[in-house]
């Protein structure tokens, strides 16, 4: 019996930071259940995401089937059609997850001309930074938005 519940199709995963000390930053699961349960279907629409190399670091799984991805970060970014402009380093971040001065995710984000404000209702400026906030100094020229994996 199939299962009622779609994958996610061709989703858009940009500008993200992942910060965690240990574990899965990106899995992409698949169960035999119900004749197959797939998380995704088609390309991962992943690109220019921070990934923190604090504590154990990150490690990305892709359970579909034909997929053989289990490793850590250059596999991650070897792989054709992820992680295009990926940034792993130590984010320097206060509490709230804003970066701090000097940051690695301060300026080198893909412009998006649909995302216009940050969480905080910031104003978004090229060049953007990865994450949920704005940075006051932007220090890397800005990227425009590549066309994802096998887009037409």
């Amino acid at each position: 019996k199939a299962a009622k519940r779609p994958a996610t199709v061709n989703p858009r995963i940009v500008n993200n930071l992942v910060v965690r000390p240990a574990g899965s930053c990106v899995e992409i699961r698949w169960s035999h259940e119900l004749g197959g349960l797939s998380g995704l279907d088609g390309a991962t629409g992943m690109r220019a995401n921070g990934y923190d190399t604090q504590g154990a670091g990150c490690r990305f799984v892709d359970q579909r089937r034909g997929s053989t991805m289990r490793g850590g970060f250059e596999a991650w970014t070897a792989r054709a059609g992820t992680g295009a402009g990926d940034v792993s380093a130590r984010f320097a971040l206060d509490a709230r997850g804003r970066p701090l001065p000097g940051d690695a995710s301060i300026g080198v984000g893909i412009t998006l001309p649909d995302v216009t404000d940050d969480l905080e209702r910031q104003p978004r400026r090229a060049p953007y930074d990865l994450g949920a906030f704005t940075s006051s100094a932007a220090t890397a020229p800005s990227r425009s938005d590549p066309p994802a994996h096998g887009s037409r």
